[in-house]
């Protein structure tokens, strides 16, 4: 058995000293049992006030994945980057989570890519190229004209 001390306010004393007689238990027991069940109750995970949905996750990389296509060619990047330029806040701003999934997202869009790439309004074909991995676990990519 472990000895803790804890220091309570007087009134929240009182409170269980009257809750322990009512019950007819000794205040040393009565103050284990509501401990005990407290912590057998099953307490929900909220999700953090930036939380993200997954369709959410999708929009975000479809949206940077858009823009990177138009990124100027052959200028390396990372997904952060091109997120600056949505005009969607700070990228810090999310949870790492988050920030995982979306860029998990990007590189599926990446990879699914056709290798004509994507023809862009100005008659420009561009297509969005995987790199490498830096330092930090960070996917590097490059736009790059392919038509």
């Amino acid at each position: 058995m472990m000895q803790v001390i804890l220091e309570l306010h007087q009134n929240t004393v009182a409170d269980l000293i009257k809750a322990a007689t009512v019950q007819g238990m000794e205040f040393k027991k009565y103050v284990e049992m509501r401990l005990n069940a407290d912590l057998d109750q099953v307490v929900e995970e909220q999700a953090p006030a930036n939380a993200v949905s997954a369709d959410d996750v999708e929009d975000i990389a479809q949206a940077i994945f858009t823009e990177a296509l138009s990124y100027p060619a052959n200028k390396q990047y990372l997904v952060e980057k091109v997120y600056g330029r949505l005009n969607r806040g700070d990228w810090s701003v999310h949870d790492r989570g988050t920030r995982i999934r979306v860029g998990k997202a990007f590189k599926r869009l990446v990879d699914a890519q056709s290798a004509g790439g994507t023809q862009l309004e100005h008659g420009y074909q561009m297509k969005v190229r995987f790199l490498h991995k830096n330092a930090q676990n960070q996917a590097v990519y490059q736009t790059e004209r392919v038509g």
